[in-house]
């Protein structure tokens, strides 16, 4: 297996980056991985590695010898903006001068070599302009303005080895505006096969007199955008900087130089509250997608996964199917896909038309036909979610030993440890973490047909019987697990306890995305929740939406912008992505441009962002089809994204099915990653996380 070295810097004054997001990754697919610091001492530089320090301020032979012991060096930095100088990673750069055959592969991700970096000198044959940060225009290419989330600075990007064309993150370096590299041609063509362009930017809402170069190999040198984050330690779970961005370019460059894996990593795509499709109690404008155009969306763009989309890659889809609409939750898939009801804006429900029941007739059968195959459902209770204490109603289908009337423990007596006394009388037997206890003198429900939930085992047990019994009812007889999957989403993030865990488990679940415990900052670096809970092993959420969950979260989207109803639009609600209003400033001055820059902007983060939690297997990444599709074309759904100068009046931009978009640009990033990635099931999803307990081995 390769032997690879990741290079992090130790800057002064600043905490050091451990580049665990790095890491996390190569070790979970089998690479062995030393870390190595730079750090300066007085005037020395050094590279500290695990056997001894090397002087980095120096042409060290010595140095240049022990480096190649390795496959690869990947050199990650905290940050790297143009404006700073000599940094102590500078002096990295003098690996662009070790080219020979014996040396390893040198990646740099965006450690940038502008004209006032001295500190080592720059080979006069690189074909990259170096930039001049007092000359930009000159020296780069100008791209968008700085100060946006890291996601705003997708990119079109030609992979020219793959002749393929993504949509894919390209932050070099922070400069303002930003900048791609401008490449020089004459030097480029001297070096014939020593030099290649690996990616080239494709303008669209800019204007370039030349193309942009996003990605070079020089020589064994390779120059790629940068990663973001990642600096936590290996294995950290709850820190932002644990959940590094744009790893696409990390899993390139093992691609480029040739370095296959020993564990491929599994991916998944998901989506909560599967079946909804938004309240608004009239159209966003007289002819805009209203409620049969939003089932008729749902229904072709699921179909299109299951016919098209997971034929091609085997990529399943994890989704939550809202439940409690049995028990009178008025967005629940129950009063949708069975009462044939919809939801209403602040409550209520009203009944479909005779269209409309035959869509959502056709959606159950085709939830229903696709279990097991290329989707897994779970359920997933927004009447009663699992750490909010109240009343709750009881299920009364049959063959159920909790059901209603049946008269069972709802709450515990007091607890004491089986062996340590003789079996007393009204007691039950409980099992928790392979201790068996006695339960004495429970409260019990009676024959009643409520009970009041806690997050303890007994009414845990109660309610997730309840929805077991309304996904069979819906038609689906593994009881909402997802199939082999056997995962389960909690609604609202919630975690619940240590016991609703053990009560999913002893449903046969063993993974679960829930909002993960503790909640304190001080125990955010933690590593104790990557071991199972209770038997079932717990991922955090990351959501990734065309609108606002919380705000918008009962109306459907209404495309990439929309100045009235921001909210319900992507660039309104997503943060960072209209950096100087670069986007809202020509909406209507300048339409195309605007709309083509918001779709660049949205498909790059949806799409970036579930591949980032592939490489960080502590959470997953997931959306909501009602603020994401629910804007499509009403005559057809599945019609691609066109940017156009000519609306209906009253719309607030183009149409687009912003999920049909970002998969199919997800796609073409799997194909090109293929030797690094799999479909994920329950066993290796479980696997991945084991490894990583492990310590990624």
């Amino acid at each position: 297996m390769a032997n690879l070295l990741v290079v992090a810097d130790w800057r002064p004054n600043v905490f050091p980056n451990y580049a665990g997001g790095l890491i996390t990754p190569l070790r979970l697919m089998g690479y062995t991985v030393d870390r190595a610091w730079v750090v300066q001492r007085g005037s020395e530089v050094l590279l500290v590695l695990p056997d001894a320090e090397y002087p980095l301020h120096t042409d060290s032979a010595e140095l240049r010898t022990r480096l190649r012991n390795y496959h690869a060096v990947l050199i990650h930095t905290t940050y790297d903006r143009l404006a700073e100088a000599n940094l102590p990673i500078a002096y990295t750069l003098r690996f662009l001068n070790w080219t020979a055959a014996q040396d390893p592969a040198f990646v740099y991700f965006s450690v940038h070599f502008g004209t006032h970096r001295t500190a080592v000198p720059i080979p006069s044959d690189l074909p990259l302009v170096r930039p001049n940060p007092t000359n930009l225009a000159a020296t780069t290419h100008l791209a968008d303005p700085s100060g946006g989330s890291p996601y705003a600075y997708t990119m079109r990007v030609r992979l020219v080895r793959e002749q393929t064309e993504l949509y894919l993150p390209c932050y070099i370096n922070e400069s303002n505006p930003m900048h791609l590299w401008r490449l020089d041609v004459a030097k480029h063509n001297a070096l014939g096969s020593a030099g290649e362009v690996l990616g080239e930017v494709i303008g669209e809402d800019h204007v370039f007199d030349a193309t942009p170069v996003c990605a070079y190999r020089y020589r064994n040198c390779y120059l790629l955008p940068t990663i973001v984050f990642g600096c936590a330690p290996y294995g950290a779970y709850r820190h932002r900087q644990a959940r590094p961005e744009h790893l696409f370019w990390l899993f390139y460059a093992l691609k480029c130089i040739g370095l296959p894996p020993r564990y491929k990593l599994p991916v998944l795509l998901q989506l909560d509250d599967f079946q909804q499709i938004g309240g608004p109690l009239t159209p966003r404008f007289p002819g805009a997608p209203f409620v049969n155009d939003w089932l008729r969306t749902h229904l072709a763009t699921y179909e299109w996964y299951a016919n098209e989309f997971f034929p091609r890659t085997e990529i399943p889809l994890w989704a939550a199917l809202t439940t409690g609409g049995r028990y009178g939750l008025y967005y629940g898939a129950w009063r949708l896909l069975i009462d044939k009801r919809r939801m209403l804006q602040g409550g209520g429900t009203e009944p479909l038309d005779s269209t409309g029941a035959a869509l959502a007739d056709q959606l159950l059968r085709l939830f229903q036909r696709e279990q097991g195959r290329s989707m897994r459902i779970c359920f997933h209770d927004h009447d009663r979610l699992l750490s909010v204490a109240g009343t709750a109603t009881r299920h009364s289908d049959s063959g159920y030993p909790l059901a209603a009337p049946n008269d069972v423990p709802v709450a515990h007596g007091r607890v004491v440890r089986k062996g340590y006394i003789s079996p007393p009388a009204n007691a039950v037997e409980i099992e928790v973490d392979g201790e068996v206890y006695y339960d004495i003198d429970p409260p019990r429900t009676g024959s009643t047909n409520t009970f009041f939930y806690a997050p303890t085992l007994h009414a845990a047990r109660i309610l997730i019987e309840r929805n077991v019994a309304e996904m069979k009812a819906m038609g689906f007889p593994d009881g909402g697990i997802g199939g082999e999957a056997r995962f389960h989403i909690t609604a609202g993030e919630q975690f619940g306890s240590a016991a609703v865990m053990q009560a999913l488990y002893e449903i046969g679940v063993r993974i679960c995305r829930c909002g993960v415990p503790p909640l304190f900052a001080t125990e955010r670096g933690s590593n104790r929740l990557l071991e199972p809970v209770r038997g079932v092993w717990i991922y955090g959420s990351r959501v990734v939406d065309g609108g606002n969950a919380v705000t918008a979260g009962e109306l459907n989207n209404t495309g990439l912008y929309d100045a009235e109803q921001p909210d319900r639009s992507f660039i309104g609600a997503a943060g960072g992505m209209n950096p100087n209003n670069d986007v809202t400033s020509i909406w209507t001055t300048d339409p195309i441009r605007a709309q083509l820059r918001a779709y660049r902007r949205c498909v790059g983060m949806f799409s970036e962002a579930v591949l980032d939690a592939v490489a960080s297997p502590t959470y997953m990444v997931f959306h909501h089809p009602t603020i994401c599709q629910c804007w499509s074309d009403p005559v057809d759904p599945l019609r691609r994204f066109a940017p156009t100068d000519t609306l209906p009046s009253g719309s607030p931009g183009p149409y687009i099915n912003i999920l049909l978009e970002s998969w199919i640009n997800f796609e073409g990033m799997y194909r090109v990653l293929s030797g690094y990635l799999m479909p994920a099931t329950g066993a290796n999803v479980i696997a991945t996380r084991e490894r990583l307990v492990q310590g990624g081995q």
